[in-house]
């Protein structure tokens, strides 16, 4: 039997989760193609990393000003410095705890 190709469709990268590229399935023999002929076997899609380039240290979510997903924008413990309300944060790295500024 030939080749019996599916298209995934390509997923985007976001700020906080990765992406992958645009494969095909075969659906004879169920391997990874990454071109429509089928002639370009891989084993995984071809991942797209996520968009963020600054994450935070403390609560590991972005802190790139250009991102509109999971930004930290200054309301985790770790950036006390940046005059963020901290009254009403309810997640905190794993373990870690809330030190309210004086």
């Amino acid at each position: 039997l030939g080749h019996a190709p599916v298209k995934t469709e390509a997923k985007a990268a976001t700020c906080s989760e990765a992406g992958y590229e645009a494969y095909w399935t075969c659906e004879n023999c169920n391997k990874l193609f990454s071109d429509e002929a089928c002639e370009s076997e891989i084993q995984a899609p071809v991942e797209i990393p996520v968009t963020c380039t600054s994450k935070c240290e403390i609560c590991g979510k972005c802190e790139d000003s250009e991102c509109t997903e999971s930004v930290c924008a200054g309301k985790c413990p770790g950036h006390a410095s940046s005059g963020g309300d901290f009254s009403t944060d309810t997640e905190y790295p794993e373990g870690g705890t809330f030190q309210p500024l004086n």
